[in-house]
């Protein structure tokens, strides 16, 4: 608009001769008069300035209530004023708006404000000095509708607006008056609609990505109250913030908005994490369906997906373990006991280990008590009923169990880690599972008591439960009318992880074992599953070449892969039997057989 002085002096000399020239109708020609003097004010001349404000003050303040239709634009063309304290026209700028506040009412005036915090970025900083003054300090049962109108609404999405503003300063300004004025507590937040509270919420929690101490203490005194004692602290978070913090980013880990990167919601929880009082209580509520979304976003990737998996390694590095695998393993019993349906946990567990790299402290500590505990609830489940040893999740829990032992070292299978205080007295009493509850902080359900007494050896107490597993396995095969493709996988899956575990011991160790029992058990299963009457052969012939060749077809198709399997299967049993009982397997017909159908289908092969 000005180009040089002088043509900005006599622009200045000119508006001295305005207020002779206002008509008394100003009213009528408001917009017109408007247009041209509003954006006047931040451009003049200090010497300029003082003349306009008098202009304002003399000729439009009279029209009060008409100034209504102006009033955004009004409060637009003053704010210039309020950009530094220390300016001249500073108080006489603040003078002006709260008598401009007074000419329409109050609520009013602040909801214009809010619309130029939500529209006008460059008068945000401005907007917020001024709010800074007249926004009165507000405790708890307080509520502020009574001086800026009942719709909360725009003012959230106002200050949600000055809290995602690039300006720093902004974001600062915006935490100060929550704290002063709108409260984690405050009447007004706790009565908001969802939707408003979400979205201070969101705006609010991502100051913390700008990774700056000064907005990460506003916020966390926001979201901690002002006690300054830990415990307070947690309690005030717990009543007030927590939930709104762990929907607002649940929400957004499941349904990323196309306005953010998916990894936003990731990081805002690691930012977090670093404040205790916050972090430990939001790991418990949140670490769970954070994992859950961060599956889906890997298995189902996109353009953003790289972020999105170092994010979730820096996640799954930073979140306490302890919470984690509380709130992984609470889900997974309640599987392995439920309906047999549900292998979501179990499949979560399955894809952490297979996707993030695991430290000393989990491969240690965490695996060897979770690994024992699995197999010694799914030993008791199948003890209490035969047939759910057949079930898709038992197949899923073994695959699981396959993965974590390989992430276990030797020598922490043969000794329970040392504890310290009252869970001490239980390292050595209590079985794996009832162990795992009280370790974890996990309810247990009612289980029988274990007649096993080595319950600080998780190899000893895995290699019992692996025992029980394939034996009722073997017994399911010739009973079980469920579907025997399952059946037969989970039957190989225990004796695989039962070979897994035997082929690593390299000490003595006093077994619960009935070793004699077991094979019998086994072998008569194997054998009946090797000599299945419907694998039958008969010879043909077949022409190659012209030449008719001797072969020979089976009667029936079967899966060849699974009869190698039982085959390798029946090879590690011999060689884990050794000589005696291999020269003993040999020297015994098959006719000896206790099993009646064994001995059926021996015969009607001949």
């Amino acid at each position: 608009m000005f180009k040089s002085r002088t043509s900005n002096r006599g622009t200045s000399a000119c508006s001295r001769r305005v207020p002779a020239h206002i008509p008394e109708g100003l009213l009528v020609d408001l917009p017109i008069w408007s247009s041209g003097l509003f954006p006047f004010f931040e451009y003049a001349a200090t010497s300029v300035k003082p003349t306009l404000l008098n202009l304002f003050d003399t000729h439009y303040l009279p029209l009060q209530s008409g100034l209504r239709p102006v009033m955004k634009s009004f409060i637009l063309a003053l704010l210039p004023g309020l950009e530094e304290e220390t300016s001249e026209f500073f108080d006489k700028v603040l003078n002006l708006l709260d008598r401009l506040s007074g000419t329409v009412s109050p609520s009013f005036f602040f909801q214009n404000i809010w619309l130029v915090m939500l529209t006008t970025p460059t008068a945000r900083g401005t907007s917020l000095n001024y709010l800074a003054r007249r926004l009165p300090r507000l405790n708890a049962d307080e509520d502020i509708t009574q001086v800026v109108g009942k719709d909360i609404g725009l003012m959230i999405r106002a200050f949600a607006a000055a809290l995602e503003d690039e300006n720093l300063l902004v974001r600062r300004g915006a935490l100060d008056l929550l704290l002063q004025s709108l409260r984690a507590d405050s009447t007004a937040v706790r009565k908001a609609q969802v939707e408003d509270r979400v979205i201070l919420m969101r705006a609010a929690s991502g100051v913390v990505l700008r990774r700056d101490l000064s907005l990460n203490r506003r916020l966390y005194t926001w979201l901690l109250g002002p006690d300054e004692k830990s415990e307070h602290q947690t309690e005030y978070l717990k009543t007030y913030g927590l939930d709104l913090v762990y929907s607002t980013l649940k929400n957004e880990m499941f349904s990323p908005s196309g306005e953010y990167a998916e990894s936003r919601p990731f990081k805002i929880f690691i930012s977090l994490l670093d404040k205790w009082e916050i972090g430990a209580a939001l790991s418990h509520v949140l670490v769970y369906d954070a994992f859950k979304a961060i599956k889906n976003l890997i298995d189902n990737p996109s353009d953003g997906g790289e972020d999105v998996t170092m994010t979730a390694s820096t996640l799954y590095e930073a979140v306490e373990p302890h919470i984690l695998w509380k709130q992984l393993l609470t889900v997974v019993f309640a599987e392995v006991t439920g309906d047999r349906k549900d292998i979501e946990a179990i499949r979560m567990a399955q894809f952490l280990l297979k996707t993030f790299s695991q430290d000393d402290e989990i491969q240690t500590i965490h695996f060897p008590i979770i690994f024992a505990a699995v197999l010694d609830l799914i030993d008791v489940q199948v003890q209490g009923d035969v047939s759910r040893v057949s079930s898709p999740m038992i197949k899923e829990a073994l695959l699981l169990q396959e993965e974590m032992l390989q992430h276990i070292p030797h020598s922490a299978l043969m000794q329970r880690p040392d504890m310290t205080g009252p869970i001490e007295a239980k390292r050595t009493t209590q079985r794996p599972y009832l162990f795992a509850c009280s370790f974890y902080g996990v309810d247990p359900i009612n289980i029988p008591a274990s007649t096993s007494d080595s319950f600080a050896v998780p190899f000893v107490s895995a290699f019992e439960s692996l025992t029980t597993i394939t034996r009722c396995c073997a017994q399911a095969l010739t009973t079980s009318s469920s579907d025997i493709t399952v059946l037969r996988e989970v039957f190989s899956l225990s004796l695989s992880l039962l070979n897994s575990i035997s082929s690593r011991l390299t000490a003595l160790v006093t077994l619960a074992w009935n070793p004699d029992e077991w094979l019998q058990a086994i072998l008569r299963e194997l054998e009946h599953e090797l000599l299945d009457q419907n694998v039958r052969r008969i010879l043909s012939t077949a022409k190659v070449n012209g030449r008719e060749i001797q072969v020979f077809l089976y009667e029936y198709p079967f899966d060849q892969r699974y009869m190698n399997h039982l085959l390798d299967l029946l090879l590690s049993i011999i060689r884990f039997g050794g000589q005696g009982f291999a020269k003993t397997a040999k020297a015994t017909p098959i006719r000896r057989s206790h099993h009646t159908g064994l001995v059926q289908r021996v015969e009607a092969s001949e």
